[in-house]
């Protein structure tokens, strides 16, 4: 079983393979992801339009919190774009259900400089 910290690593690894369904299956069904996206062939082909001009450049796990069911992870995540790095200061909320670690809610601020 992954750990929460994992879980965000092995989504990193996902999108940069361009893997939407991997992806897609990371999330808790009552996440605001599934809510946004029904279905995963919705989410694969925004994913699709999402990534086809940015490759994931790396991630940076600053803080990982459990508690009971409910974990947090805080990260940097870097994204190359038009020969630019962008880098995103986020936080992962994951529920554990169903015998593992799933992504309930992200949220994501402004570039970093």
């Amino acid at each position: 079983m992954m750990t929460p910290k994992q879980i965000i690593e092995h989504r990193a690894r996902l999108y940069a393979e361009g893997n939407g369904g991997g992806i897609y299956d990371l999330y808790a069904e009552n996440s605001e992801l599934k809510r946004f996206f029904p279905d995963i062939e919705s989410f694969c082909g925004r994913f699709a339009e999402m990534t086809a001009e940015s490759t994931h450049a790396g991630l940076n796990i600053v803080k990982e919190k459990q508690k009971g069911k409910f974990a947090e992870v805080s990260f940097i995540e870097y994204f190359s774009k038009d020969g630019k790095i962008l880098s995103f200061f986020s936080k992962s909320r994951l529920v554990f259900e169903d015998g593992r670690w799933r992504i309930l809610r992200e949220e994501r601020e402004v570039s970093i400089k």
